[in-house]
């Protein structure tokens, strides 16, 4: 299970594979089989919106941390 960091704010129910129970995780959190499973569910506008909520959360991320890679 990856550690939370909970950098996008972009919260599923996702059931930890160590414990068994279920918790609110961000995407980015949650191990790539969920994520392979919640977008394959999605419909194309929900994957659409989901990849630039990542994008901007990168971009969020880059601003505070002065990143630019060159």
């Amino acid at each position: 299970m990856k550690t939370k960091k909970n950098l996008s704010g972009t919260f599923f129910r996702s059931q930890n594979t160590e414990t068994g129970k279920w918790e609110s995780r961000c995407f980015e959190d949650i191990d790539s089989k969920q994520q392979i499973a919640i977008i394959k569910k999605a419909n194309p506008e929900f994957a659409l919106n989901l990849t630039l909520r990542l994008a901007d959360a990168l971009n969020e991320l880059g601003d505070k941390l002065k990143i630019v890679r060159k």
